[in-house]
């Protein structure tokens, strides 16, 4: 039996960012570059590792589109070549037929550079897996490969990527629907993609290694039956073909970070966050040929591609998603926003300096790293994110409505107790009415009504009408309390009666009125954090329209910002 040939490139006991790093060091792909440039180089590593797994590049030139294969120094050929080629000539010198190598590059695909019957070849090739070599002798197709075409249109967004528009640089037989549904991945490279790539001189390892290391994976296959159903639900309504693509590529991919597994293929040990994450990652490369555009940045991924950047998530971090291919950690201490491609980075660099000229509503930016790949703000201990706030009118209203419910019966048991402690003050001493208490009284009730009439527009009776007697006194001054806590709520309840009783400091003393203390919070509307009204919304467009000088949606799913919790207002880092 062969002795398997070890692993060189030491890949064992590694988190999953130093695999990643380990498998594009022979390739001289610089990790400065951004992450979506080296998810870029890492699949077009895949083909050499899965038999049967087809791609398509599309760049402008010194993008970077054939350096790897370069390296790697794979077969390459101009254009697809004849029949004959693909599948040998008996009166050629070569001694395989092209269909026999594990992996072809077929560089600058253009109109006229394919004929029709060599396409339909590789078409059927590419369903049946056999061919005639030589027309002759049937044999196994086992070859994967990758067509280079140019395509100089610069989208600014991957989503604004369009099918109908690549497809406009296919030669027009391979815009055949029956051919590119066989194709696993399209890899753009433009200036938001790939920006100016970055080469290091050499890698731990040799090219040659990596490409040794690679083909030797051909014939393992993961075997997803042990994972989780709960990861597959996102190809659940894919075609079968396409479901078979993708989780070829997911296959793949597991095997050449996690090679150790393959013996057993025990795959299913791998956490779960990183398959599902490399699962999305996959169904996006693959959307741009459905024609149906997945992102890379999804609520599965985004840990998966947080590390894989070089920033690890810790439990008590938040993570989310923002627009411009980008992703926010949100830490006890501070903000970061790290831009996965150039096209965010770009974003970066425009918002940061903008916020370090104009703070008024902006986060507080502090640094920015890698060439404003990753920017660092401040964390205001008061500011909570846009999205856990809710909008939810019936919900604000429901919760209003049993807020004021309990507030009245807290009031009315506030109230009674006051009641008491006026009754038992009047009833415990004993008054005698003379013409001199009368007339004191007289001032003193004027003084209530004035006192009440300030506060309410509610008619009194006139404080003549009154018998000076001492029920009477109880129950006017019953009604006085009444009257303040009826007042719609602008002021503090507690607050007013304990002013109203204690501006009477021969009958009630501060040191007896400390009781009522106990009721103000009691009394307070606390509305459950997470619940604002879209007239905040609106308030808070206007105000970063003002300061920004531009409209902003902040409705979208996708857009964040942080909000003040006392005062609700917006504090940006989002242009």
């Amino acid at each position: 039996m062969t002795k398997e040939k070890s692993n060189k490139l030491d890949l064992n006991g590694k988190n999953v960012k130093e695999r990643f790093e380990i498998i594009l060091d022979p390739i001289n792909i610089n990790s400065d570059n951004n992450l979506y440039y080296r998810l870029i180089s890492f699949f077009k590593l895949l083909p050499l590792a899965c038999k049967n797994l087809y791609g398509f590049s599309l760049g402008k030139a010194g993008t970077g589109k054939s350096k790897v294969y370069e390296l790697l120094e794979c077969n390459t050929v101009v254009g697809i070549p004849s029949v004959a080629s693909l599948r040998g000539n008996v009166n050629s010198n070569e001694t395989i037929a092209l269909l026999e190598n594990e992996f072809i590059l077929f560089e600058e695909i253009a109109e006229g550079a394919v004929q029709t019957d060599a396409l339909g070849l590789l078409k059927a090739t590419s369903t049946s897996k056999r061919f005639l070599k030589c027309n002759e002798n049937e044999i196994s197709y086992n070859g994967s490969y990758i067509m280079n075409f140019n395509y100089y249109k610069n989208e600014t967004s991957l989503k604004d990527i369009k099918r109908e528009n690549f497809k406009k640089v296919l030669p027009t037989i391979v815009q055949d629907e029956a051919f590119l549904s066989r194709i696993g991945f399209v890899l753009i490279h433009n200036d938001s993609t790939v920006g100016n790539p970055i080469y290091k001189n050499n890698g731990s390892s040799s090219p040659l290694e990596l490409k040794e290391y690679l083909l030797s994976l051909r014939k393992f296959e993961a075997d997803f039956e042990k994972f989780p159903k709960s990861i597959f639900e996102g190809i659940e309504n894919f075609t079968s073909r396409e479901q078979e693509i993708i989780l070829k590529m997911l296959s793949t991919i597991l095997l050449v970070l996690y090679p150790e597994y393959k013996k057993k293929n025990n795959f299913f040990e791998i956490p779960n966050y990183i398959v599902e994450g490399f699962l999305d990652i996959a169904i996006h490369f693959h959307s741009f040929i459905s024609g149906k555009y997945k992102s890379y940045l999804t609520e599965k991924s985004i840990k998966l591609i947080s590390e894989l950047w070089g920033y690890p998530v810790l439990e008590d971090n938040i993570l989310k998603i923002l627009p411009n291919d980008r992703i926010l950690v949100d830490k006890k201490e501070k903000i970061i926003i790290l831009a996965t491609n150039n096209h965010g980075r770009n974003q970066n660099e425009k918002e940061f300096l903008f916020f370090k000229e104009k703070l008024k509503v902006g986060l507080t930016p502090i640094e920015s790293k890698n060439n404003y790949h990753l920017l660092t703000y401040k964390r205001e201990h008061n500011c909570i994110l846009s999205n856990k706030f809710k909008i939810d009118e019936n919900n604000i209203e429901l919760r209003l409505y049993r807020a004021r419910e309990m507030q009245k019966e807290v009031l009315n048991i506030f109230k009674e107790n006051v009641y008491s402690y006026i009754e038992e003050l009047f009833r415990r001493n004993i008054f005698y009415i003379t013409n001199d208490i009368a007339q004191n009284i007289y001032f003193f009730l004027y003084g209530v009504e004035i006192f009440i009439r300030s506060l309410s527009r509610v008619s009194y009776n006139p404080f003549y009408t009154i018998i000076y007697d001492k029920e009477n006194i109880i129950t006017y001054f019953k009604w006085c309390i009444e009257s303040i806590c009826d007042i719609e709520r602008n002021h503090n309840y507690v607050l007013e009666v304990k002013k109203f009783l204690s501006s009477y400091s021969n009958l009630f003393s501060l040191e007896e009125l400390k009781f009522l203390d106990t009721f103000s919070t009691k009394l307070d509307i606390d509305m459950q954090e997470g619940i604002i009204c879209k007239e905040i919304i609106e308030i808070n467009k206007e105000k970063l329209r003002k300061y920004i000088g531009k409209d902003i949606n902040l409705e979208d799913k996708d857009y964040l910002y942080y909000i003040d919790k006392d005062t609700l207002s917006p504090k940006i880092f989002i242009l």
